[in-house]
């Protein structure tokens, strides 16, 4: 059965977009402290590049499919450097929906993005201000590591090829 030119489209643009988010984008939870013994876990998505066409066609699909983002002004990290912009999605509810939608074509963060769902569908079964426990942070270490170790693998690759190991 042949989908239609729209969703054929709609499909090709997901793709897509995983593509990107596997490339340049991040899956990550921030922590910040709100008194001595209590602090908020905020989810966040996003992506980064120096290619204006490609911010365009990210943001253009986040639209097309009524995922809320925030893109930043364009900033230099550094003389010399291209200006870059950031995409980003943050938020229980906002992230639920995007990766509601951008999972089942996700590869290399896949794991990331699960346990950021994870995440997601446990704070759906407790009330709205219910303190976290042992299990958010638990996911929040977990993504926490997984994230450094995608950072220390990709400094070591830099620095073979390099030839400075």
């Amino acid at each position: 059965m042949k989908l239609g030119n729209q969703q054929e489209r709609l499909q090709e643009d997901l793709h897509w977009l995983a593509g990107m988010w596997e490339a340049e984008g991040w899956f990550s939870m921030q922590r910040g402290f709100r008194s001595k013994d209590r602090y908020s876990l905020v989810l966040n998505c996003g992506l980064a590049n120096t290619d204006m066409e490609i911010i365009d066609m990210v943001t253009k699909i986040l639209s097309d499919n009524a995922i809320a983002y925030w893109i930043g002004k364009p900033r230099k990290n550094g003389l010399g450097k291209k200006f870059k912009r950031d995409i980003v999605i943050q938020g229980l509810k906002r992230v639920d929906r995007f990766l509601s939608i951008l999972l089942p074509y996700l590869r290399t963060k896949r794991q990331k993005a699960l346990l950021l769902k994870e995440f997601i569908e446990y704070r759906k079964t407790v009330p709205p201000k219910y303190p976290y426990g042992d299990f958010e942070s638990s996911i929040y270490l977990s993504l926490r590591d997984l994230n450094r170790r995608s950072v220390e693998s990709s400094t070591s690759i830099r620095l073979d090829s390099l030839g400075a190991v």
